[in-house]
Order: C-alpha cells, then sequence, then structure tokens
C-alpha cells in the first residue's frame, strides 16, 4: 500500500493525475466528481508585501488583533503559495496583463485584455463558467471597465478601449455587475444602462436601492462617474455616505449568484489599493487594505456553508514599494508614528479634485486633511499643474508629502510605479489543494478552469 500512495504522490506531482481524484482507493475522474461548484476570487489589486504589512502593523496598534488576510496563514486547510506576476513583455505587470494571465491562461503584453501578441484572442474564464451555465458577477471598487474585472469577461487591444468592455459586458450578460464607471454606460447620447434593463436586470445606483433589489435575477450597478472614491473619503466625507462599500457590494452580489445551482463564479476586487500606492498616499492606501481585510470573513464563512466553494485571496503585482520603515531610538517609536496616520482625515485625490473644481490649492483643506499645515513649494506645484488628470495631480501631494510623512510615520516608498516581487495567492476550500506553493499568474487560470469542469 505504501509503494501504491508514493505512487500516487509522484504521479500527482507531475501532473499524471491532473484530472484525477482520489477517493476511498477508487480513481474517480473530476467531470464525475463536480468537486468545485463556486469560485469566489478576491483580488486586493497592487497590494506589495510592504502594503500588507504596514497595514497588519497598524491594525495592531488601533485593534490588538491581526488582519483576516494574516490570520489565514495559521488557518488549517489554508494553501499558501508565491505567484509570479510578470506580463509577456515585462518583468514589472500592469493590471491587464495580470487580470488576462488569470483569465485567460496565457501571459499578454502590458496594456492589453486578453489579446496575445500572436493576435490570438482568448476565451475569458467567465465567458467559459457562462458556457458551462454557471452564474458570473463582478464586483471592484474601481470603474467596473477597469482591467482586472474587464480581464474576466472581456478582450480588447488596449485597456483604455473601456466602451468597447462595457458593450462585450452587454453581450457577455454576466449576472450579477457592481462598481463605478458611469461614464463608460450612460454620458450624452450613450445609454447601455436602458439596454441593460431591456435585458432584464435590475439597475441600482446607491446603497439603498443595491439592498433593495439585492438577489435579483440579474444586477447592474453603477455607483460612481468614475471610480468608486476611496474608502476614505467615503468615512470623513457624509455626502459619499450614500455609496456601498465592498462589503456590501460583495453580500449582494453572493444573493443573486448563489440562485443558481449550476454555481457561480465571483470576482471581488479591491482596486484602489493599487491607485492609493501610485499616488504614495499611506492613510488612504491602509483604510483601503482595511475594506478588502473585511470580505476575507464573509468569504471564508460562505465556504465553510457552502462546501464546493474554493477561495481564492490574492493580488496582481505590488504597487509603489510601500514599507513601514523603523522610527526612533531602537525603533520604538513606531507604533507613536503609526498612530499618525490616523490623523490622516482624506485621500491626495479628493485634495487634488477640490484643487481642480475650486482653480486653486486650499491651505485650510489640507490642513484640515493633513493636520499639519502646507508649505509654499506643495502649493505651487499643485497651482502650476491643475489641468492635469486628477491622478497625476494626487501624485503631487505625494511627491511633496513623502519626506514629511516619513518621518512623522515611518512610511516610505520605492516609486510611483508597479513592482516585480513575487506576491501571495491564498487557496481554501474546495480544490484548494491544487494550487501548488508556486506557480506563474497564467497558471491560475489552468487550474480555475480544470476545477470548473462538468461531467
Amino acid at each position: 500500500m505504501a509503494q501504491l500512495t508514493n505512487r500516487r504522490s509522484f504521479l500527482k506531482s507531475t501532473g499524471a493525475l491532473a484530472g484525477t481524484v482520489f477517493m476511498g482507493g477508487g480513481a474517480i475522474a473530476e467531470e464525475e466528481k463536480r468537486e468545485v461548484k463556486n469560485v469566489i476570487f478576491l483580488v486586493a489589486d497592487g497590494m506589495g508585501v510592504g502594503t500588507l504589512s504596514l497595514t497588519e502593523c497598524w491594525h495592531q496598534t488601533r485593534a490588538s488583533q491581526s488582519l483576516e488576510w494574516v490570520q489565514l496563514y495559521t488557518q488549517a486547510g489554508v494553501v499558501v503559495s508565491k505567484q509570479d506576476t510578470a506580463s509577456a513583455n515585462s518583468m514589472v505587470t500592469d493590471s491587464a496583463a495580470a487580470g488576462s494571465a488569470w483569465g485567460g491562461g496565457k501571459r499578454v503584453n502590458n496594456g492589453v485584455i486578453n489579446i496575445t501578441p500572436e493576435g490570438e484572442e482568448l476565451k475569458p474564464i467567465g465567458v467559459h463558467a457562462k458556457e458551462l451555465g454557471m452564474s458570473v458577477g463582478l464586483v471592484t471598487t474601481t470603474r467596473l471597465t477597469h482591467a482586472t474585472p474587464a480581464a474576466f469577461l472581456a478582450s480588447v487591444q488596449h485597456r483604455k478601449m473601456e466602451e468597447a468592455i462595457a458593450d462585450q459586458y452587454l453581450v457577455a450578460e454576466a449576472d450579477v455587475y457592481l462598481g463605478g464607471g458611469m461614464k463608460f454606460f450612460r454620458q450624452g447620447e450613450r445609454d447601455l444602462i436602458t439596454k441593460f434593463e431591456q435585458k432584464g436586470y435590475a439597475f441600482v445606483d446607491n446603497k439603498q436601492s443595491l439592498k433593495l433589489n439585492a438577489g435579483k435575477d440579474k444586477l447592474l450597478g453603477v455607483f460612481s462617474h468614475d471610480h468608486i472614491p476611496y474608502a476614505i473619503d467615503r468615512v470623513h466625507q457624509a455626502f459619499y455616505s450614500g455609496l456601498p462599500n465592498l462589503v456590501e457590494m460583495f453580500e449582494a452580489a453572493l444573493q443573486t449568484l448563489e440562485k443558481n445551482p449550476n454555481g457561480f463564479l465571483l470576482q471581488i476586487e479591491g482596486g484602489r489599493i493599487d491607485h492609493a500606492g501610485h499616488a504614495n498616499d499611506p492613510g488612504t492606501i491602509v483604510h483601503e487594505q482595511l475594506e478588502f481585510d473585511a470580505c476575507i470573513p464573509v468569504a471564508m464563512e460562505y465556504v465553510r456553508k457552502n462546501p464546493g466553494t474554493l477561495l481564492v485571496v490574492t493580488t496582481d503585482h505590488g504597487t509603489a514599494g510601500c514599507q513601514l520603515n523603523g522610527v526612533g531610538n531602537a525603533y520604538r517609536g513606531t507604533g507613536e508614528a503609526l498612530a499618525a496616520l490616523a490623523d490622516q482625515q482624506g485621500s491626495f485625490e479628493f485634495m487634488a479634485e477640490d484643487a481642480q473644481g475650486r482653480g486653486a490649492f486650499s491651505s485650510e483643506l489640507f490642513m484640515q486633511v493633513m493636520g499639519w499645515e502646507a508649505w509654499p513649494e506643495i502649493e505651487q506645484e499643485v497651482n502650476d499643474k491643475l489641468g492635469i488628470d486628477k491622478d497625476l495631480l494626487a501624485r503631487v501631494y505625494g511627491k511633496h508629502c513623502a519626506g514629511k510623512y516619513l518621518a512623522k510615520t515611518g512610511v516610505g516608498w520605492t516609486s510611483h510605479e508597479h513592482t516585480a516581487e513575487l506576491v501571495d495567492l491564498l487557496s481554501y476550500g474546495a480544490g484548494a489543494e491544487r494550487f501548488p506553493p508556486y506557480l506563474k499568474n497564467e497558471d491560475v487560470h489552468h487550474i480555475l478552469k480544470g476545477l470548473l469542469k462538468r461531467g
């Protein structure tokens, strides 16, 4: 018997048993076992290990316990893998190429969604799931047409083709779409919202209407003109109180998707962790990571109550090299420095949008948001660059605040760009054992596709 067990272990490790599982000593085809009914795929977009570590340290000082993500490392049954995130043309990926590796199963060039350098159009995993009779949902804090959600359902030559992505969503008919980006659905003479409603979608645009329509057979929620505002701004600005948070969108999506006896594929993206990293915005990135982290216990509880569900928790790449550095003599001041992050009352993006709206930098708002006085250099550069994109203007705030924030909180950055670091992929539930300790991002697609086979 020992020889048989060893032979099975060897064959499984070499891939010879990739389509077979063993139960009670007998081989049963995976297609017959139908091991995985549902997949919940949680993506903390742009979360490098430094961002996770910073938020973990901050959370411990505030809540005296570890993040849900960190607690997963000690949970029985959780498989921990490291993932290589490269794209077809760079060791440093963007979200379009990283999402396409998961969605389409091959590495593509940065900026492209599910089309290979040779011109092959890949079938996204969401389309495959629909063909199997499963329900599909995309939930994000970014525009719905942004790269990561799009990679599970669309194929375009460039990620900026967001109207084309929205058009493909209408054709694909996923069961749930929740996020931002109204400007690509309804603006001027363009009106996709009505076309979705004609196909039976309940349309919602605020927290209350989402709550009332959760569980409808088809659900389209678009909650903002652009990306959904940052969590830190939704906490501190009353006029954002009508917007749902990521957990609320997640729970609403589950109510619709779980009605399908054939199962579902659901991608949940905390997409603005990445944006806060690009802006070098410490207080904002912590709030974004915390909001994403709150989704993990919801997912874990669903897996425990619904055998046959696979949970994947991962990120597509790191962004900006966020790190908590030592502060004070023997680093004993780090705890006090971390507490200073709580003084930030809004995002750099919020201040950038305000400056663009009023046509000038506001020293009063800066003091209100940051808790310290502005200085002539930041005011001058912001005023000089009011006409640039708000995301780039937010980076101006980040550039000028970086040194002061490093001194006050110990938080520093290596750049405003993506990084090539290996990232975590955690899996739990049905089929989690299929994820090896190390894998390339494109491998994820093939593991999922194999687990979703139906007899």
